[in-house]
């Protein structure tokens, strides 16, 4: 059996795999389309309300001004539905993905720091790679990932049950102050800010990054001590630059890097209104953290895109954001149109 450090090398060693558009002459609108929008875009005839969404994105496509990356979270989800419509939302949204995955979080989290040490702009090639797995419409790689999102599940549940307890106590039914609301964003900013400072002062002082295991699943590893030593890995920053990384995070917290912003915003307002948090929102919330700072459009379910409107990520991110809610569909679909028809479409390379 691969020790935990074998498995995460054998992963790195993908990632040197770049995107296989050439972002320096194409010119495309990047639109992230949660899971539940690619199975809205099966032809049913439940889902007639979505057939002018899916033919301006299937034009888009055509005429390769449209993006909508896939992801190993979206795999994993789609798994989950009937064998059948398994496969066909798979090949639909590999389709629009134009072969592109958004990379894993870790990996992308780690290039947004490194990014930010060096004030360089990260491109389209460092958040997308070719897709590399196999199709759902593979028995045996479906079931393989079935048996990934039960285990993946079970470990959410018990992190989501002792948070929603916090959550409860917390809050103990009452509304959120101003005052509280921020104590709970600078809560949650704090747990992922005092982590990562953690590992860097482990590198600075022996020179080398290690991955822990989460104490209760030894096959997990630990979510900071993973993405500091990605950093050190992929990018090798030097000791200049890693305390540099660290008086950041002590005087700013980590909710400079893109994806932790969404993250710890996202989580702290669930805390502030309450929300009970199921196993299924970490997909979500992952996905939409990584795609968000990148996106020109994101069309996700109603509770998040209203959550993200009303934290004003979406202004903050300048993505325009809609739901799945039939009340916004006229609004995405005149967007698309307006994307579809632009002479002159944004340069994301």
């Amino acid at each position: 059996m691969k020790t935990l450090v074998e498995s995460i090398e054998q992963l790195l060693e993908r990632q040197n795999v770049a995107a296989t558009i050439d972002y320096t002459t194409a010119r495309l609108t990047l639109i992230y389309l949660d899971q539940c929008v690619f199975s809205s875009l099966l032809d049913r005839p439940r889902n007639a309300t979505w057939s002018q969404v899916r033919d301006l994105l299937f034009e888009g496509n055509r005429q390769r001004k449209f993006l909508c990356p896939y992801s190993l979270e979206h795999i994993v989800e789609t798994a989950a539905m009937r064998p059948e419509d398994a496969a066909e939302v798979d090949s639909l949204a590999r389709r629009l993905s134009l072969g592109q995955s958004l990379r894993l979080e870790f990996i992308l989290v780690a290039s947004q720091i490194a990014s930010s040490m060096r004030g360089l702009p990260m491109s389209l090639t460092e958040l997308l790679e070719p897709n590399q797995v196999r199709p759902l419409s593979d028995p045996e790689f479906r079931e393989r990932m079935l048996r990934g999102k039960l285990g993946l599940d079970a470990f959410n549940s018990k992190k989501m049950e002792l948070q929603n307890h916090m959550n409860k106590a917390f809050r103990d039914g009452r509304s959120p102050s101003s005052g509280v609301s921020k104590a709970i964003l600078d809560l949650r900013s704090d747990t992922y800010t005092k982590r990562l400072i953690a590992e860097l002062d482990v590198v600075l002082r022996t020179g080398r990054a290690r991955i822990e295991a989460v104490p209760d699943a030894p096959h997990m590893p630990t979510w900071a001590s993973l993405i500091i030593y990605i950093l050190i890995r992929l990018h090798q920053p030097d000791r200049a630059e890693l305390l540099q990384l660290r008086k950041r995070l002590v005087d700013e917290g980590a909710i400079f890097i893109p994806f932790l912003r969404t993250k710890i915003i996202l989580e702290a307002a669930a805390i502030a209104k309450q929300q009970k948090i199921e196993p299924s929102d970490q997909y979500d919330n992952t996905r939409v953290a990584c795609a968000l700072p990148f996106a020109d459009i994101l069309v996700t379910d109603g509770g998040i895109a209203a959550g993200l409107r009303e934290v004003r990520l979406d202004a903050y991110f300048a993505t325009d954001v809609f739901s799945t809610k039939d009340a916004e569909r006229q609004a995405l679909t005149a967007r698309l149109q307006r994307a579809l028809e632009a002479k002159e479409l944004p340069d994301v390379s």
